[in-house]
């Protein structure tokens, strides 16, 4: 099992129970497809946060998406002990704070898998999703 400090965005991901619309901003006329990864078990798509792009595993069962942050450690659950960053069961790009990052006071983020943990920092960033893009505001908070 493993601890992974990562680094989360809550951006324009809550969205109020009913809502109709999604306010966002839309900075180009396309879409984006789905990439079929796990035989055909699970979708990923491209996603910017900030000004670094990614593919991102679509998981519809998460309000926040994560990324690990430069400098990210693997911690071996049963005995403590930290392990290479060259042991990842995930891509090798990181991410690192842009310009648009700020941090969500008094908050952290972690959840449980059957596989690991992982847990960081709460931060909010812009992010554009097919050219959509939205950041999350402090005010926004209440939408939770």
């Amino acid at each position: 099992m493993l601890l992974l400090n990562l680094l989360t965005v809550a951006a324009g991901l809550i969205v109020p129970a009913g809502a109709q619309n999604i306010p966002t901003q839309r900075t180009s006329s396309t879409t984006s497809a789905l990439i079929s990864t796990q035989y055909e078990s699970a979708s990923d798509a491209p996603v910017i946060f900030g000004d670094q792009s990614f593919v991102f595993l679509v998981d519809t069962g998460n309000s926040d998406a994560y990324v690990m942050q430069t400098g990210y450690r693997c911690v071996n659950s049963t005995n403590f002990l930290l392990k290479s960053q060259n042991y990842r069961l995930y891509a090798n790009q990181t991410y690192h704070k842009s310009e648009t990052c700020s941090s969500v006071p008094n908050e952290m983020f972690g959840i449980k898998y059957g596989a690991g943990s992982a847990g960081g920092l709460l931060v909010y960033e812009q992010v554009s999703i097919g050219g959509r893009c939205k950041r999350q505001h402090p005010e926004d908070r209440h939408l939770k």
